[in-house]
Formats: structure tokens, sequence, C-alpha cells
């Protein structure tokens, strides 16, 4: 037997979900050392790995990063390329692990 719940609930659920990836790349805040965040929009594909941080440092990002992810973690164009091209030097995120923007530096 399904579950049903109206449309109001799930964008209710859906928007409070989105909140959830900052704190929990803050493996201090959240105790979570390893996240693998996987894109399952694909119909009829296999679940493909999208981002994984282990201890709040960035050490997989998909080629085809989903702009669904994207658009959840608030990246521009320009930072999820940023982030690809200093993946060598991984990202920690900042304390409040809110906004990776603020950690990571473009010029270095």
């Amino acid at each position: 037997m399904g579950h049903s719940a109206s449309e109001r609930t799930f964008r209710r659920i859906h928007a409070s979900s989105l909140g959830n990836p900052p704190l929990a790349f803050n493996p201090e805040k959240s105790g979570i050392e390893i996240i693998r965040v996987y894109d399952n929009s694909q119909f009829e594909s296999r679940p493909n790995l999208a981002l994984e941080v282990r201890r709040g440092r960035f050490v997989r990002i998909a080629d085809n990063f989903p702009i669904w992810l994207q658009g959840a973690l608030g990246w521009s164009n320009r930072e999820l390329e940023d982030y690809r091209k200093y993946l060598a030097h991984p990202v920690t995120l900042n304390d409040d692990g809110i906004s990776v923007r603020r950690v990571f530096d473009s010029n270095s």
C-alpha cells in the first residue's frame, strides 16, 4: 500500500531537505564523515554518483553534474568549473558549513 501526501506537503519537504547539505558537509557539526550524492533523475537509468565529500572536503564532482544539485548548492556555472579545476586542492567548508563560496579562493 502506497503513501500519499498533498503537493503542498511534498514541496515543503523538498524545500526543507535542500537546507540539509551545508550542515551535512560539516563533519564536526553533523558527525557525517562521508557523503555521496547520487543523481537518479534519469528515467530507467542507474543512479550516478554526482558528488562525494569526505570529512568536509570535495573529493569527486561528476562531469555530468546535475543541474538540480547545482541549484540546491547555490553554485554558479563558474563556481562549478572552479571546484572542478581546483579539485586537486580539496576545499574545506567553513565552520558553519553554510557557504562553500566563503572558503573557496579562486585566486589561489
